[in-house]
């Protein structure tokens, strides 16, 4: 009982993740804590961007070498905007997903008999309602994603985009609608069962 209360007194502990949809303060609007949210996610994502530039570029084996040698290889080809590269998309990403999630994520848990309590079925409408909340906000900001990915990988043997409108007509003329959805499945299989486990535990 003692950990479960704990647990309860810490609902408003940022998990460090912007795909959580985090409860709330009862003193503050919805739009408040979008807007909060929104600015630490982008904050977050530009300061970790050379991070994810890297670490995308290496997944796709187009990088030798230790971080630091990584980070210097890219720097060398494209100076630092290519450390940032795709940054943009994915901060247009950060603000529309989190709204879009917490809103959901607020306007369902009100439907279910939760109470803030932890009790042995609060965990159950936590997990549905996030769970389900994820999954409707990383669909709606899914091609902002996808363009992100395709911009931070141009490098990598891909089409070189010069803005994200370009990145969008060239998805559009070559793919169509679909492919502003391509690889969705196995998106929204990790991150609804990842943020509806997060926001039971939290």
């Amino acid at each position: 009982q003692a950990v479960a209360n704990k647990w309860a007194s810490m609902s408003q502990l940022d998990v460090g993740s912007d795909l959580a949809p985090l409860l709330p303060n009862p003193d503050l609007q919805i739009w408040q804590t979008v807007t909060a949210g929104g600015c630490a996610g982008v904050a977050s994502r530009t300061v970790t961007a050379p991070l994810e530039r890297v670490k995308l570029a290496a997944q796709t084996g187009n990088l030798n070498g230790s971080f630091l040698s990584a980070v210097g290889q890219i720097y060398s080809r494209e100076g630092v905007r290519g450390l940032f590269r795709g940054n943009l998309a994915n901060c247009l990403r950060v603000v529309p997903t989190g709204a879009i999630t917490l809103t959901t994520y607020l306007t369902l848990l009100k439907l279910t008999p939760a109470d803030g309590k932890m009790d042995a079925m609060e965990p159950i409408y936590r997990v549905s309602c996030a769970a389900t909340a994820a999954a409707v906000g990383n669909t709606v900001t899914y091609p902002l994603d996808l363009v992100r990915a395709r911009m931070t990988l141009a490098s990598a043997g891909g089409p070189v985009h010069e803005h994200i409108l370009d990145a969008f007509r060239s998805i559009h003329l070559k793919e169509g609608v679909r492919g502003f959805y391509r690889g969705i499945r196995p998106t929204l299989l990790a991150v609804a069962p990842f943020v509806g486990i997060q926001q039971a535990t939290v």
